[in-house]
């Protein structure tokens, strides 16, 4: 098992499988190797096998938070929702306060369209860790859909009050300024992002997006393609690319 984490941490993930398997072989009844094996399999593009692993892990003993978990995450990225719930309603129960699950569970509530709840849930987190920058990220996210701008810019101001913005909160910077009408200071701010970070798509697809309303599609199109190159999945970069 130890072997295989040394590998997981190289990124020798086909290394890694074999001795989580083996690891698994030889002590069937421990039940991290088979959560270790099934997050390799799920990088590697098998969820399938990832979630049958999990559930002889779970057949073992029904209640190994580890395995509830992971169970939800990838069904959550794998787009299975109603079962992500189902599970991670499961590894709350058994760890009502584990931040990975909570911060799952309001990315499931907003999906879902429910605000007002993922705002509670995100609220209650930080009242126990102000500082909680993946909370704050929900929570200005929640904002900005609401276009809230002002409550949006108070959650940016305790991100920034933690230190330099991760990319995701400086596009997030952009947006703000955009909503709050100092169109100059926003296309500053991403014409920054785009230059410190060249390979974060999600900036390309906004940039893409202000070229369009700019009234330059030749530009637009070339902002759009390199994300979508960047990251195939980018729903938002082929949306714009078709408008």
């Amino acid at each position: 098992y130890v072997l295989g984490q040394v590998y997981s941490a190289q990124e020798r993930r086909f290394r890694a499988l074999t001795a989580y398997r083996e690891a698994i072989q030889f002590a069937p009844d421990d039940l991290a190797p088979y959560v270790a094996y099934a997050r390799t399999q799920a990088l590697l593009g098998k969820p399938a096998v990832a979630l049958q692993t999990l559930g002889e892990a779970l057949r073992r003993e029904p209640r190994y938070y580890p395995a509830l978990f992971e169970r939800a995450r990838i069904q959550y990225t794998t787009g299975a929702r109603a079962d992500a719930e189902i599970a991670l309603e499961q590894a709350l129960l058994i760890r009502p306060l584990s931040p990975e699950a909570l911060l799952l569970q309001v990315r499931l509530l907003k999906d879902q369209g429910r605000l007002a709840a993922a705002e509670e849930r995100a609220q209650q987190v930080l009242e126990r860790v102000p500082g909680a920058r993946d909370f704050l990220l929900e929570l200005l996210d929640i904002q900005l859909q609401r276009a809230d701008w002002s409550r949006a810019r108070s959650v940016l101001e305790r991100l920034q009050a933690l230190g330099p913005l991760t990319p995701e909160a400086a596009l997030d910077e952009a947006k703000v300024l955009a909503g709050e009408g100092r169109s100059e200071q926003a296309q500053a701010a991403l014409a920054r992002l785009t230059g410190d970070r060249p390979q974060f798509a999600p900036a390309l697809a906004l940039q893409g997006q202000w070229l369009i309303a700019g009234g330059q599609p030749d530009a637009a199109v070339k902002a759009l393609n390199r994300a979508v190159d960047l990251a195939p999945n980018l729903a938002e970069a082929y949306y714009r690319k078709a408008v």
